[in-house]
């Protein structure tokens, strides 16, 4: 399902699908991998990973402790994100152990 602003860019829509598929198929936010190539370092072998977009906004949607599908934000919203449950139907520890809710 795709919401859509009135006079959105067309590529902010790809760039939402790209982070939302991030976050499925390595089943972590893609958050993780902005943090990695933002470390430096080994972390920038994170742009080699095909299919990582290493954007803060794709979050993976964990039913039952499976996930189901992903849901992600076109553009850098931190402050919405973090206080808005519709963007974190759990916990990002639930979500990805490995990357623990600060």
């Amino acid at each position: 399902m795709l919401h859509k602003l009135d006079n959105t860019q067309y590529g902010s829509i790809l760039v939402a699908e790209d982070k939302a598929r991030t976050a499925l198929d390595f089943r972590r936010p893609s958050k993780v991998f902005e943090d990695l190539v933002a470390q430096g370092g080994l972390g920038m072998r994170t742009l080699g990973l095909r299919g990582a977009t290493p954007l803060e906004g794709g979050l993976p949607i964990i039913v039952d402790g499976k996930i189901v599908g992903a849901s992600a934000s076109p553009v850098r919203r931190r402050s919405k994100m973090a206080k808005s449950p519709r963007w974190a139907p759990t916990p990002r520890s639930e979500a990805c152990p490995a990357y623990p809710v600060p």
